[in-house]
């Protein structure tokens, strides 16, 4: 039976005699992904915050909900995508910049923000992203009010109001320090398991009876035992 072919029918307690003749190994691979990981995920890894708000689309001059008919309903959801759109005008983000004093650029806003509809209903969701909590706060209330702005100039059909404010974000999003070591630790234990079960197909040193089994199809008539001398 050739080697490769004893690899397959391995059984469990020699997988973990094979593991345990270079524990040493997977415990300095697996310290090194963790270690790397982490100053990764602490040291290189820029924090990212999010703050979301959310704006409703009414007809203008329609502050009533009572009587809602298929149709009005279907008019507002139309409404909503039509904003949606709006809110790729670069004109947003050159206002919102201007109101920053250009602190960020335009594009750098554009790039850090969503505007999109929530399905079913007349509202929208404005999600932004940013490298501080305070920045990403700024960034949020002043993209939402040049939002309303623009949207409500460029197409008076609709009438554009805030339902709820962006927050200070309290943590960042990203990020995610726990999952990421967490990543390492299982990388460095599958590379050690494939480097050490790659170091025994290679290694033909006998060193116990067990290697003898498993190598060699030779009966076993005896052993010697070894005295140390004194």
């Amino acid at each position: 039976m050739k080697k490769n072919e004893q690899i397959r029918l391995i059984g469990f307690n020699e997988f973990f005699c094979i593991i345990a003749k270079r524990k040493m190994i997977m415990i300095i691979i697996t310290l090194i992904s963790v270690l790397i990981s982490g100053f990764i995920s602490f040291f290189m890894m820029s924090p990212v915050y999010e703050s979301q708000a959310s704006v409703i689309v009414d007809k203008r001059g329609d502050g009533s909900t009572q009587n809602v008919q298929y149709n009005d309903v279907m008019m507002y959801q139309n409404l909503v995508k039509t904003y949606a759109n709006i809110a790729l005008s670069d004109k947003i983000y050159s206002e919102a910049a201007e109101k920053l004093n250009n602190t960020i650029s335009a594009d750098e806003l554009a790039k850090s923000t969503t505007i999109e509809p929530i399905q079913d209903t007349q509202m929208l969701t404005v999600t932004v992203h940013g490298t501080s909590p305070t920045k990403t706060l700024d960034s949020i209330k002043s993209i939402t009010g040049s939002f309303i702005e623009v949207a409500n100039s460029v197409y008076p059909a609709g009438d554009i109001r805030i339902v709820n404010q962006g927050k200070l974000p309290k943590a960042p999003i990203k990020p995610n320090k726990k999952f990421n070591i967490i990543v390492g630790f299982l990388i460095g234990i599958l590379i050690s398991i494939g480097l050490i079960f790659l170091l025994d197909y290679f290694d033909d040193t006998v060193e116990s009876i067990e290697d003898i089994k498993r190598n060699f199809d030779l009966p076993i008539l005896g052993t010697i035992q070894m005295e140390e001398k004194s």
